[in-house]
């Protein structure tokens, strides 16, 4: 991958760009996650993860490796772009950046089980509950102690708690 003329940094800006469009999809999907955390912070950690990317993918090349495993998927090096497997890196890092604990997942089973799943947990497994019909629901775990609406609005939080339940 290595370009006469450009130096590390400027490959991965050059990456970081190509996937720019996606990248900002990204974030604006993992904002309500972590609400401490500003696009700008994730652009960071974006660009990050694209010079994370670019020095693996230089070692690999390097090393004549062909396949490569990366969330459980095997890869053929040779047909794939630079830019996808950056994006695999990124992917990795923003989701784990956003990863704050602040949201998490409660999964009600088809017998009507009831069970709270962390980002991460829910994540893993997201798939494999969409197809055996579990009912999910986002919750933020941070209540907001005196909401604009006042009691009327903590009534129905309540309530509606007691129905997840």
């Amino acid at each position: 991958m290595k370009k006469a003329g450009l130096s590390f940094s400027d490959e991965a800006l050059q990456i970081w760009e190509k996937n720019e469009r996606q990248i900002n999809s990204l974030i604006r999907k993992l904002l309500p996650f972590n609400t401490s955390a500003s696009p700008e912070d994730y652009q960071q950690e974006a660009f990050i993860a694209c010079c994370e990317a670019m020095q693996k993918w230089r070692d690999l090349r390097d090393k004549g490796t062909r396949q490569y495993r990366m969330n459980g998927q095997s890869v053929n090096l040779a047909v794939m772009r630079p830019e996808v497997f950056a994006f695999w890196f990124i992917q990795k890092r923003l989701n784990k950046a956003a990863n704050s604990g602040e949201v998490q997942f409660d999964v009600v089973a088809p017998d009507g089980s009831y069970k709270r799943l962390t980002n991460q947990e829910y994540r893993r497994n997201k798939t494999m509950l969409e197809r055996t019909g579990h009912a999910v629901r986002a919750v933020n775990v941070f209540i907001d102690l005196d909401p604009p609406g006042g009691s009327e609005r903590r009534r129905r939080e309540i309530e509606d708690r007691e129905y997840w339940n």
